[in-house]
């Protein structure tokens, strides 16, 4: 705990798992067993840049992320295609969808970075 409060992140304690709040709505769950091992699971909460306001592990979020980033090019080409509209049209969803996709990427490699920092640290603490 020494760790954590030199670093000032918030932190709460319930048993054997303590409960860690990193940056921009992202928990970490350390849960101490028996066996003297650690293990450390993560949640992306309500209004976070990835997930919006659904809850889920960040695992999840890349798996959600990239079935949006598959169903949204197939669905501004259906739109494109069934109402006839014209280039302008396409060119202006298009450069939002690659807006869009960069703003994913770089949350998703930022989260990630986040995640597997804090890890490394709890882990080499506990060798």
């Amino acid at each position: 705990m020494n760790f954590l409060n030199t670093y000032n992140y918030e932190y709460s304690e319930n048993e054997q798992v303590v409960s860690v709040e990193l940056e921009f709505n992202q928990l970490v769950f350390i849960e101490f067993k028996l066996n003297h091992q650690i293990e450390i699971t993560d949640k992306l909460i309500g209004w976070n840049f990835l997930t919006g306001l659904f809850e889920m592990s960040f695992k999840k979020a890349v798996r959600y992320n990239m079935i949006g980033a598959v169903i949204a090019p197939i669905v501004i080409i259906l739109v494109a295609c069934f109402l006839e509209t014209d280039l302008l049209f396409v060119l202006i969803f298009s450069g939002l969808l690659i807006i869009t996709l960069f703003y994913m990427l770089f949350f998703l490699v930022f989260y990630h970075t986040q995640l597997e920092n804090f890890k490394t640290r709890i882990m080499s603490l506990s060798d």
